[in-house]
Parts: structure tokens; sequence; C-alpha cells
């Protein structure tokens, strides 16, 4: 059985995926949000030429069985399409035809020091 999404569980999404933007220093992507029918909790749309992403959250929250809608489920959603822009890079040389290994580990490097700045620059 499905529960449809509220504005305040909209806004606790944005909410969250702003901070976690902020917290992994994502700051040099343009994001936008928004609230569509679909069959995910949420979704990422990103255009790595650009920098831009446009992050969705669900209009209807389904699998209220294995997944009921909390705050806390909301948040970690949000958590989980944040970190597909953390791994933009890494998943963008997967994609390409022609990848140097200078490339992956650059990509790779830069990963490492976002999460690293990430859990030591936490308050």
């Amino acid at each position: 059985m499905n529960k449809k999404c509220t504005e305040a569980d909209y806004r606790l999404f944005v909410k969250e995926c702003k901070k976690w933007i902020k917290e992994f220093g994502l700051t040099d992507w343009q994001v936008y949000f928004e609230k569509v029918d679909m069959e995910n909790y949420g979704h990422c749309l990103l255009n790595g030429k650009d920098r831009t992403v446009t992050i969705a959250f669900c209009k209807e929250w389904g699998e209220q069985e294995l997944r009921p809608k909390t705050r806390e489920e909301i948040s970690r959603t949000a958590f989980h399409e944040v970190l597909h822009v953390v791994v933009y890079g890494l998943e963008y040389l997967a994609d390409s035809r022609h990848v140097s290994r200078n490339e992956i580990s650059e990509a790779a490097e830069a990963l490492v020091v976002r999460l690293t700045n990430f859990y030591f620059n936490r308050g």
C-alpha cells in the first residue's frame, strides 16, 4: 500500500539534501529539486558538463511494510541521492569509452579527499 508524501515530507527531503550537499562540499553543482510520480523514493538526474543536478522526491511512498515513511527514511533517501552526486566522477569515467589510468586515479583521489573532508570537518 502506498502513502502520499506531504509538503512537509518534501520540505524535509530538500532540507536534508541541502545539508548533505553542504557537508560533502558539493558547492560546485547547481542543484534543483522536484516532486514527481515515480516508483523509486528518490532519483538524481546529473549533467556533469553543466554541473547541474535535479534531485527528485516521490509523490507516493511505496512498500510501507518494507520501508515505512518516517523522518529517518526520508533523510536516508536524501543522503542516498546526494551520494550519487558524490560518486558522479567515477560513474562518468566508467561510462567513457577511453579512460586513462590517470583519469581514474584522479577521480578516485577526488572522491577520497571529499570523503576525508566530510568526515574530519564535521562539527
